[in-house]
């Protein structure tokens, strides 16, 4: 948890999360549950909480930096099976930068490679996230970097995420680095289509393909219009809920408190709290003014996934 201050509620465990993930199932049509944090390869009860979620029949991924998958690597190295892909996060491939912007050794980002690597020769499905931040000459020689490492790593997929700055909105960055490098593909222009601008697929000559997904957010800007809906649930480890990633879960007034009723079991209650959301009781950091923004740290730095 490094320095955050500890919400004064009781940390869930796998029995809680279980139980969450069976009723957003009966009641919400879960499909997928992706594991992320802090990276949670480094929980202890990792592969039991895997096990059980996978039999409820849902899609399982999970996200790392890579380095925590070596203790499952050598002693427990099925618990892979209940994962149906595994995401990196990769959002630099400068040993030295990730090393100072997460706060480790340079040697941490070799041994999240190796790890990639290893995946790989098992069978198991890799694919890398890497976040861009437009419009530096850094972040396009990273953009075409990028592919060749997933080509020479023969990751299964290439996710970038493109983020806008939401007071000082650009072009969409990603194709113009494309066709910059002389790429041979169509580039969104004004007026901008919100689905195509939220998830393109790009295929080389080569057959290799990618994709460019942009954060709800970073959609609005472009568009003019709110495009934030079917948004994923961001749950911590003490049940609260964020209906989006923009806002930190300590600075969101609107974040959901469900902790309680979810250690009580309370089904009904914690069906009535979820049913708020879907019935439009979501705060996008976008809709308040500038001020109100700055004053809670919302919406300046990241975005949803999906």
């Amino acid at each position: 948890m490094g320095t955050q201050k500890r919400y004064g509620g009781e940390y869930l465990n796998v029995d809680d999360y279980v139980y969450l993930a069976d009723v957003l199932k009966n009641n919400f049509q879960l499909k997928c549950i992706a594991l992320t944090g802090g990276d949670p390869f480094l929980y202890k009860d990792f592969s039991s909480l895997t096990k059980r979620l996978k039999g409820l029949g849902v899609e399982l991924v999970a996200l790392t930096k890579g380095a925590p998958i070596h203790q499952w690597l050598s002693n427990e190295p099925e618990v892979f099976r209940s994962l149906d892909f595994v995401y990196f996060s990769i959002d630099t491939l400068d040993r030295n930068e990730f090393a100072k912007t997460c706060r480790v050794k340079p040697a941490v980002f070799d041994a999240g490679i190796t790890a990639l690597d290893k995946l790989v020769s098992m069978g198991v499905m890799v694919r890398i996230n890497c976040v861009v931040k437009p419009n530096s000459p850094k972040e396009s020689e990273k953009v075409l970097s990028m592919i060749d490492f997933a080509k020479k790593h023969k990751v299964e997929e290439l996710r970038f995420i493109e983020l806008a700055d939401i007071n000082n909105p650009k072009e969409p960055f990603v194709e113009r680095v494309l066709m910059g490098a002389g790429i041979a593909i169509s580039c969104s222009q004004k007026p901008y289509d919100a689905v195509l601008l939220k998830r393109r697929s790009f295929k080389l000559d080569d057959g290799f393909e990618f994709l460019v997904l942009r954060c709800m957010c970073s959609v609005t800007l472009f568009t003019g219009k709110i495009t934030c809906f079917d948004q994923d649930l961001y749950l911590d480890s003490f049940g609260r809920v964020n209906t989006c990633l923009e806002w930190e879960v300590d600075k969101n007034p609107y974040a959901l408190k469900l902790g309680e009723i979810i250690k009580k079991r309370e089904t009904k209650v914690l069906v009535e709290n979820l049913n708020g959301v879907r019935s439009g009781l979501h705060v996008c950091p976008i809709l308040l003014d500038e001020k109100d923004r700055l004053k809670i740290k919302a919406g300046l730095n990241l975005g949803s996934y999906r």
